[in-house]
């Protein structure tokens, strides 16, 4: 079953698929597609989950089941975005990012048990799970407010706050 230690490493890859989806997107691509990202944005909510207002955890088998048939079409849905808009390093990163996010909700989904364990998680977790998207969003603004930081050395030092 996934530990904890694959929970925070898929809310670390939200935050950089999000903040990858943010910046790069439809720069130097005049592409419909590309200019507005919503769609991708939306994909990229419901795939990881973390930072969706309206994601609500699975309380019951039925509401589990209904998001293990969705996560592989929010996973094309991202994969068809970075290769329409991105460019080649980007586009690798994301696909791997959206691989391991659908990786890791596969696993939640292989089994009655595990479904199981996500519900009992879903329970507590949509008491607490506003302060979480509260959470996320000031981390995603503030890596957003990093790009235009005007010394390029203190970047990677200032992520890291």
């Amino acid at each position: 079953m996934p530990d904890m230690t694959n929970m925070f490493l898929l809310i670390v890859l939200l935050i950089c698929i999000a903040n990858n989806l943010h910046v790069t997107n439809g720069q130097g691509n005049t592409k419909k597609d590309c200019q507005a990202g919503a769609n991708a944005d939306s994909c990229l909510m419901k795939l990881l989950m973390i930072g969706d207002p309206d994601y609500k955890f699975p309380e019951n088998m039925a509401s589990m089941d209904k998001q293990c048939r969705t996560y592989k079409n929010q996973e094309k849905c991202i994969k068809d975005y970075a290769a329409k808009c991105l460019a080649t390093f980007p586009k690798q990163v994301t696909n791997v990012l959206a691989y391991g996010a659908s990786k890791t909700n596969k696993a939640y989904c292989s089994t009655k048990r595990r479904k199981d364990s996500f519900i009992a998680i879903g329970k507590c977790g949509n008491k607490l799970k506003f302060l979480v998207d509260k959470c996320m969003r000031q981390f995603i603004d503030s890596l957003q407010g990093i790009e235009n930081y005007q010394d390029a050395k203190m970047k990677i030092p200032i992520s890291c706050w």
